[in-house]
């Protein structure tokens, strides 16, 4: 096996991105084809890629207030606990720092185990929102190496 290949979604990796979004639904929620091509063309998608094959992906925006929102991150089940989704996640501060964004914020279902993940890279919990039909706990955690003057 070769050593995975952080990089921005290309157009090409779209079916394989959806593909892997809607094997996860019940986790991502339904991602919709267009946001997701519109991201891709906008740069605001990184992928993991493995022998030439997507296995997992990381959705965000850099808001104008300062903030990163990561909308989704997913790994391909059978390549999870491989420190894939640190990478990406490590991949996405970096292009923050350079954006001098202070900031990375995520929502996760609290009755997910992923939450356990996001702990363990050091995010916080801001908040419980009761959301409309589960609990989304809300994470957040300063950019490492964010200058305090953006």
């Amino acid at each position: 096996m070769h050593d995975p290949i952080i990089r921005n979604a290309l157009e090409k990796d779209l079916c394989a991105i959806k593909m892997l979004a809607d094997a996860n639904k019940t986790e991502l929620g339904f991602v919709l084809l267009p946001a997701l091509q519109a991201a891709i063309t906008e740069g605001r998608v990184m992928t993991v890629v493995l022998n030439a094959r997507v296995v997992g992906f990381l959705h965000f925006r850099h808001r104008k207030d300062h903030v990163t929102k990561i909308y989704q991150i997913c790994v391909d089940i059978g390549y999870r606990r491989h420190h894939y989704g640190s990478l990406l996640i490590r991949s996405v501060e970096n292009l923050a720092r350079e954006r001098k964004q202070l900031s990375i914020c995520l929502a996760c279902p609290q009755d997910l185990e992923a939450n356990s993940f996001y702990k363990r890279l050091g995010f916080s919990v801001r908040e419980i929102d009761p959301g409309n039909s589960r609990a989304l706990v809300i994470w957040h955690r300063p950019v490492r190496g964010a200058s305090e003057e953006a």
